[in-house]
């Protein structure tokens, strides 16, 4: 029997929603016994479940982006920026965080935002795992001809094995965008970026 790649996509979106209406439910009453809760511990613990309840929502929602087709819209870089550092400021803490940067005036690139900040996520998460301390930069370079979006590691950094990115790779190239991982010769980094043609230039 031929495969039907839109059945396909309608059967999983059916299960991602069923399941994201579960974690929601679930979330829910995380936050009712967090409020009817005197106990200093057990509110603790309480938030660790409902971090735990958010990295499973997105990752729910990353196997939605891998079957849907992308909805591309015009889309700012900084905007791309402020919402990537919003998404990632909840996880950050004393031995997960982030040295942001920004060059170039914004321009504007097509893409579909939600799918590459799930891209952008998983990214991060990887690179914490990598190095429980604060080594991670990020951000974005725009250039007259493309917007590159960076994430750099310093050493030691395991070298990842063949097609490991190959999911993130095709989610950024049906975004128009290429995935890219290099070294920088003059600072050791690892650098992941991803980058996107300029759809409109900023004004001068």
């Amino acid at each position: 029997m031929k495969q039907d790649p839109e059945r396909t996509e309608r059967i999983v979106l059916k299960h991602v929603h069923d399941v994201r209406n579960s974690i929601n439910g679930l979330d829910m009453e995380a936050v009712l016994l967090t409020e009817r809760s005197t106990d200093p511990e057990v509110i603790q613990a309480m938030g660790r479940i409902r971090l735990e309840i958010k990295h499973l929502e997105a990752t729910v929602k990353s196997l939605m982006f891998k079957f849907a087709a992308p909805q591309p819209l015009a889309f700012p870089a900084r905007d791309l920026l402020q919402l990537w550092q919003h998404q990632i400021a909840p996880l950050e803490n004393a031995t997960h965080r982030i040295e942001w940067f920004v060059t170039g005036d914004s321009a504007v690139i097509l893409i579909d935002a939600n799918a590459i900040l799930s891209v952008l996520r998983g990214l991060v998460l990887a690179a914490w795992s990598h190095h429980p301390r604060p080594v991670i930069k990020a951000g974005i370079i725009n250039t007259p001809g493309a917007v590159i979006v960076e994430l750099r590691e310093a050493p030691p950094r395991p070298v990842p094995p063949a097609g490991a990115m190959a999911e993130e790779e095709l989610l950024v190239e049906r975004n128009g965008g290429t995935l890219t991982v290099t070294t920088d010769q003059a600072t050791h980094e690892q650098v992941t970026s991803l980058s996107f043609p300029v759809t409109i230039h900023p004004r001068a």
